[in-house]
Protein backbone atom coordinates (compact mmCIF):
# COMPACT_ATOMS: atom_id res chain seq x y z
CA UNK A 1 0.00 0.00 0.00
CA UNK A 2 2.80 2.40 0.81
CA UNK A 3 4.18 1.93 -2.70
CA UNK A 4 0.91 3.23 -4.16
CA UNK A 5 1.07 6.26 -1.89
CA UNK A 6 4.68 6.98 -2.93
CA UNK A 7 3.79 6.69 -6.62
CA UNK A 8 0.77 8.99 -6.21
CA UNK A 9 2.89 11.50 -4.26
CA UNK A 10 5.59 11.52 -6.94
CA UNK A 11 3.04 12.05 -9.70
CA UNK A 12 1.52 14.86 -7.66
CA UNK A 13 4.88 16.55 -7.16
CA UNK A 14 5.83 16.32 -10.83
CA UNK A 15 2.49 17.27 -12.38
CA UNK A 16 0.90 19.35 -9.61
CA UNK A 17 -2.25 17.23 -9.94
CA UNK A 18 -3.68 14.17 -8.27
CA UNK A 19 -3.16 10.80 -9.91
CA UNK A 20 -6.78 10.73 -11.10
CA UNK A 21 -6.64 14.27 -12.47
CA UNK A 22 -3.52 13.35 -14.45
CA UNK A 23 -5.27 10.19 -15.70
CA UNK A 24 -8.39 12.16 -16.65
CA UNK A 25 -6.37 14.69 -18.64
CA UNK A 26 -4.26 12.07 -20.44
CA UNK A 27 -6.79 9.24 -20.97
CA UNK A 28 -10.26 10.72 -20.37
CA UNK A 29 -12.74 10.79 -17.55
CA UNK A 30 -14.08 7.25 -18.13
CA UNK A 31 -10.67 5.69 -17.48
CA UNK A 32 -10.18 7.94 -14.43
CA UNK A 33 -13.55 6.82 -13.03
CA UNK A 34 -12.71 3.15 -13.62
CA UNK A 35 -9.36 3.70 -11.88
CA UNK A 36 -11.14 5.33 -8.95
CA UNK A 37 -13.54 2.41 -8.63
CA UNK A 38 -10.73 -0.16 -8.78
CA UNK A 39 -8.69 1.89 -6.31
CA UNK A 40 -11.63 1.93 -3.92
CA UNK A 41 -12.15 -1.82 -4.29
CA UNK A 42 -8.45 -2.48 -3.65
CA UNK A 43 -8.48 -0.45 -0.45
CA UNK A 44 -11.74 -2.12 0.60
CA UNK A 45 -10.20 -5.57 0.09
CA UNK A 46 -7.11 -4.72 2.14
CA UNK A 47 -9.19 -3.23 4.94
CA UNK A 48 -11.67 -6.09 5.10
CA UNK A 49 -8.84 -8.65 5.18
CA UNK A 50 -7.15 -6.75 8.01
CA UNK A 51 -10.40 -6.55 9.95
CA UNK A 52 -11.12 -10.25 9.42
CA UNK A 53 -7.68 -11.30 10.66
CA UNK A 54 -8.07 -9.03 13.67
CA UNK A 55 -11.47 -10.55 14.49
CA UNK A 56 -10.13 -14.11 14.19
CA UNK A 57 -7.25 -13.31 16.55
CA UNK A 58 -9.62 -11.88 19.16
CA UNK A 59 -11.73 -15.05 19.13
CA UNK A 60 -8.78 -17.30 19.97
Amino acid sequence: MITYVWIAARIGLVTGETIFEATRIKYGSTIAKIGGIFGFLTILAFQSATTRVSDLRQRQ
